[in-house]
């Protein structure tokens, strides 16, 4: 897999996420992820618990920007910066997001590992 690679994975994760769809995002997924929403929590335990992340996201944000920039790939796993804003709903309350994903790719280009790590700032 090359910087290329990973960044077209990125893009397609991030602009399904700002686009607030949900199954574009589970597309770029692999059925046997090993899905980390948090370091400091397990991986998602199933498919359906991958889903249920995503199934709200169209419910409770909106107005999404994102930038990223893919920081290094070795031994098959590759580390992409990013940022993203959002405005809650229905709270309306901005907030700006400052992390990373750490990602392991198969041969289709589909995300096998995803772990992030991520701050966030509220306004």
């Amino acid at each position: 897999m090359t910087k290329n690679d990973f960044s077209a994975w990125a893009e397609k994760f991030l602009k399904a996420w700002a686009n607030l769809t949900p199954k574009a995002a589970l597309s770029t997924l692999s059925k046997d992820v090993k899905y980390y929403e948090s370091p400091f929590t397990a991986p998602c335990k199933s498919w359906e618990d991958v889903e249920k992340l995503w199934r709200v996201v169209p419910l409770n944000q909106k107005d999404i920007t994102y930038k990223h920039d893919v920081l290094m790939i070795e031994e098959g796993l590759g580390l992409i910066h990013w940022n993203v804003t959002r405005t809650t709903v229905p709270a309306d309350k901005y907030q700006e997001f400052d992390g990373v994903f750490l990602v392991r790719l198969n041969e289709k280009g589909l995300c096998t590992m995803f772990k992030q790590w991520r701050m966030i700032n509220e306004s």
